[in-house]
């Protein structure tokens, strides 16, 4: 009966060595999950934000790449709660959906480049937990990101 006692506890200490290894192993990585989750949303965004400036001024010399883009109004990228849109005349032409976790703040909810890809300027935060990337764009339409903790 004793014998049997003693094992019993070998096997939880075993156990409970075994899960503190592997939360030891694991907890650094998922915070490089969460930070690569953060990275790819502003990086996203970024995208989105080129693509829109590009689509600006190529309406200028009539370009026709851009085939979903057409008629007279000039696409915007409209924020929300959780969510961005690219605008044109009404119509949704792109949606995203922020992942799990990750909510932005910004000085102004439309978006939108002139014919020479310039803009008011604009900051976009993109935010997870502690953790912050400023997406900034300056009057003349360049598209930086900086790192940010709060």
């Amino acid at each position: 009966m004793n014998e049997r006692g003693s094992t019993s506890v070998l096997e939880v200490l075993c156990v409970a060595i075994i899960l503190a290894l592997l939360s030891v192993i694991l907890v650094p990585k998922l915070s490089l999950l969460e930070k690569s989750s953060l990275d790819y949303e502003t990086t996203y965004l970024v995208s989105d934000l080129r693509w829109l400036q590009e689509v600006s001024q190529n309406r200028k010399n009539k370009n026709t790449r851009f085939s979903q883009i057409d008629g007279e109004a000039q696409p915007t990228l409209n924020i929300g709660k959780g969510k961005y849109y690219i605008i044109q005349g009404g119509k949704v032409i792109k949606k995203h959906i922020l992942t799990k976790d990750i909510w932005m703040s910004y000085n102004r909810e439309e978006i939108g480049f002139d014919f020479d890809g310039e803009t008011l300027p604009l900051t976009i935060e993109v935010h997870q937990g502690k953790i912050c990337r400023a997406v900034i764009v300056d009057r003349v339409g360049r598209i930086r990101v900086e790192k940010r903790t709060l």
